[in-house]
Parts: C-alpha cells; sequence; structure tokens
C-alpha cells in the first residue's frame, strides 16, 4: 500500500535558505557573526521553504519543508540529502510502517528529535504526527489515517487534530503537540499512542488555570525545558505561557500587546512568536516574526525577561528568520530563509489561513486549493496562507474550526475542578491502538491531572 499523492509546484527560482550556527552567549554586533553551515545556493537546489528544525544526539540537523512536502537532513560537516518525503508532491497517510522515501507528508512543520534517533513530525496538512526511526521508516503515531482535521482524544487513529504545529518529547518519551486550530495542547503517551488534552478548553481565549480550564489562541511552537515543563508560543495572544508538570498553564512572558517593546516578563511586547528551542540551561530561544514588520530572535531566561540576540530585519534580503533550533554543546542553530510568504497565497477566497487536510495542488505554497479546515484561520482573497486573521473568518463559526458529535464530561479522561467539560467536544475512546508504534522510552504519567505544586514563573 502506498500513499496517496499529488504534485505541487514549488518556486525554485528565487528562493534561498541558508543554517548559521551561532556559539552559546552571542549577542549581535560583539564580533562573530555565526558560522554559515549551509550556504544560500547550496539548499535552494532542494529547498523554497525552511520550518521546523531539531539536532539529534550526533549533530544531524533535520528541517522541514512544508512547501516541497519534505523532511531535510544536515551532517554537521555541512552535507545534506532529502531524508523523508517525495519533493513536490504531497500525500495522505497509510495506516502502516514505510520507507520514508516513499512516504509523503502534506506541509510538514514541527520536528523534534527525542534520545534514541526517533524524529517526530508534526505533518500539519494530514493532521496528524509521525515517527521517522533511526533506520528511515515512517511510522504513524496519532492522527486520523484520512487527514480528516477535527478534535478528539483517543489511541492512535481515532484522535484527532486539526493544523498541528509543532511537537516536542520529554524524557520520559511523552509527545506533546501544539493544536493550533483547537487551540490547544495534547500529550500523547509513548507505545499506546494514546491521546488526551492537557491545556485548552478547544475554543480560543486567553485564561490560565489547570488543564481543559485554561485557553489559548492558535499555540505555535512548543519547547520542553530541564524541569519537564512546557513551553508554549501562544501566537494569537502575544505571551509566552509555561505548562508545568501539574497541568497548570502559567504566565511566563509577555504583556499581550502586540509590538516590539521588550522589558522585563510582565510588560514586554512580542508581535507573532514561532519556533522555539531550549538550551540546557533553561534558555529559551524563540522566532519573532512578522512579514513587513519585524525579524528577531529573542533569548529569554528562566524568569521569562527577554533579550534580542539578533534583530535580522536590517540584514535579510527579505528580513525572515524562520525556525531556532539548540544543539547538544548549546550552540545555536538558525535557518534564515528569503521565502517570500506574499507569494504563497490560498487560490480560494473562502480558504481558512490556506491549511487544509486534503492533499495540495497549490503552487508550492502552504495553501490548498479547497480547504476544508475553519479554526478560525482566515484567508482574504490575497492574503499570506501563513497568517491568519481573528477578526473576518468567513468559513465558520465553530469553535477551533471543529464540530462535536456528542458531548464530552471530559477531555481524554482528566478531570479539572474548574472545568466539566472540554469545549464541548467529544473524546473518542478506543480499547487498543491500530497502529503498532512503538517507543524505546516507557511513560510514567498516571493519566490523570496532578495539583502538585512545581515551580512557576516569578509573576504568577
Amino acid at each position: 500500500m502506498s500513499d496517496s499523492s499529488s504534485s505541487s509546484s514549488g518556486i525554485f527560482e528565487s528562493a534561498w535558505n541558508q543554517l548559521v550556527i551561532y556559539n552559546p552567549g552571542y549577542v549581535q554586533g560583539a564580533g562573530n557573526n555565526g558560522d554559515i553551515l549551509v550556504g544560500k545556493n547550496q539548499l535552494a537546489s532542494v529547498s523554497t521553504g525552511i520550518a521546523g528544525s531539531c539536532v539529534d544526539n550526533s549533530g544531524n540537523i533535520y528541517l522541514s519543508d512544508p512547501e516541497q512536502h519534505i523532511i531535510l537532513r544536515v551532517r554537521p560537516n555541512g552535507e545534506f540529502v532529502i531524508y523523508a518525503g517525495n519533493r513536490g508532491s504531497s500525500g495522505n497517510i497509510p495506516n502502516q510502517k514505510i520507507k520514508a522515501q516513499a512516504a509523503y507528508f502534506n506541509t510538514p512543520m514541527g520536528l523534534s528529535c527525542d534520545p534514541s534517533g526517533n524524529l517526530y513530525v508534526a505533518d500539519m496538512g494530514n493532521n496528524a504526527i509521525r515517527m521517522i526511526t533511526p533506520d528511515q521508516y515512517v511510522i504513524p503515531v496519532a492522527g486520523n489515517m484520512n487527514g480528516e482535521a477535527g478534535y478528539a482524544n483517543g489511541y492512535g487513529s481515532s484522535a484527532k487534530f486539526n493544523s498541528p504545529h509543532d511537537v516536542a518529547v520529554d524524557n520520559s518519551g511523552n509527545i506533546y503537540v501544539s493544536d493550533t486550530n483547537n487551540h490547544t495542547i495534547r500529550r500523547i503517551t509513548p507505545g499506546i499512542s494514546k491521546v488526551v488534552t492537557v491545556a485548552g478548553t478547544g475554543t480560543p481565549g486567553d485564561s490560565y488555570g489547570i488543564g481543559t480550564s485554561s485557553q489559548m489562541r492558535f499555540p505555535f511552537g512548543i519547547a520542553i525545558d530541564p524541569n519537564g515543563r512546557v513551553l508554549i508560543a501562544d501566537e494569537g495572544n502575544y505571551k509566552i505561557k509555561l505548562l508545568d508538570t501539574g497541568y497548570r498553564l502559567l504566565k511566563f512572558s509577555g504583556s499581550g500587546v502586540k509590538g516590539d517593546f521588550l522589558g522585563n516578563a510582565a510588560n514586554s511586547q512580542y508581535n507573532y512568536l514561532q519556533f522555539m528551542d531550549i538550551d540546557r540551561s533553561g534558555n529559551l530561544y524563540v522566532v519573532d516574526y512578522k512579514e513587513g514588520e519585524n525579524s528577531r530572535l529573542l533569548k529569554l531566561n528562566g524568569m521569562g525577561v527577554p533579550a534580542i540576540i539578533k534583530d535580522f530585519a536590517s540584514e535579510l534580503e527579505s528580513s525572515y528568520v524562520v525556525s531556532v533550533t539548540v544543539n547538544n554543546s548549546g550552540k545555536v542553530v538558525v535557518a534564515e530563509s528569503e521565502y517570500a510568504i506574499e507569494l504563497h497565497t490560498s487560490s480560494s477566497s473562502s480558504s481558512s489561513g490556506g491549511y487544509s487536510s486534503s492533499s495540495s495542488s497549490s503552487s508550492g505554497g502552504y495553501s490548498s486549493s479547497s480547504s476544508s479546515s475553519s479554526g478560525g484561520y482566515s484567508s482574504s482573497s490575497s492574503s499570506s496562507s501563513w497568517e491568519y486573521s481573528s477578526s473576518s473568518s468567513s468559513s465558520s463559526s465553530s469553535s477551533g474550526g471543529n464540530s462535536s458529535s456528542s458531548s464530552s464530561s471530559s477531555s481524554g479522561g482528566y478531570s479539572s475542578s474548574s472545568s466539566s467539560s472540554s469545549g464541548g467536544y467529544s473524546s473518542s475512546s478506543s480499547s487498543s491502538s491500530s497502529w503498532e508504534y512503538s517507543s524505546s522510552s516507557s511513560s510514567s504519567s498516571s493519566g490523570g491531572y496532578s495539583s502538585s505544586s512545581s515551580s512557576s514563573s516569578s509573576w504568577e
């Protein structure tokens, strides 16, 4: 059985991408501008736009290209290959293990490398999470096998996501997913692929609390700190939030006001927070980017106080920094790109953000000619498919773009003293996973919300 696929004509002639490595403690203007690992003209031969990134224990860097629907691997010496997927062709997920070179993805976004050498992919257009093993096999982890968008907890293919943007793996092998158009953070238990909602109601908002009593608005990048806490780029609220080990969603950084001002954790302003990563000392690196407005790489300390590591707006030809990851030696790997977002728009004005679970025939962009997803991501006739608009969603009035077939009093078996439902969404539960996904790590989670306290932000 093979993936169903469709061609997508990527724009190769004008795009460049490059990888630059910065030493720990780098500050712009201090002398060293970073070491270019892969130059502009090299990656342009295979890639038109980089999104997610991660580094494995051997120093290999993995990059997702949502336009070409592929995953790249870059060796420490700069050599690179297409690691998984078929360039220029998107496709759906078969319910089986498949060789990476024969697999198809649909707009892959965030990546995460685990200690065993497995690579996890937020396959956004297929509304699924997939794993690539060290011997280069792609295995389904969770999400509907036909790419259908939705919101349901459960096992393996019975679970549903809606445009998952990023993924992160903790030391126990638990997989955390920013389920962007469902406005939630989901957790996948290794081995059994059990998906549960650990933060968010399923409807957009901005509130703090335990588990499904809290709210976010289009969470994007996520990262896990050395203490097992999840940092979240709450893009639609212009904040960074912290999910502690008791599943309490707390303040970390950001006033909630869109802007460029950087001060302390409480009054700093952000624009469009995207991918992020954390070093072993607990410093958070995050991309804050908006086409035509700002393009900067920020570093936040453990107290949520930000500083500019580098302002790319004055240096890059199109003012675009796309992704950041940190290797085991603490060096910061930054993907820079000339990718012109405005060229890649949805061909249909009713498309919600250009994100679709159907296979794409678009001209190399993050968009699809027929989108069934809503989720508050709206695309006015010529707007960028990367952007979202919370004020003019023309396609759906439902919460998170999902409808519920039946009401539920719990989100994946979790209970909360302050919330009795998960946004009215139903939680499907299956006694067994339909996939033979397994992980070398085992989970020690008990499946319930814990009220035990853990360290939190200084301005909770």
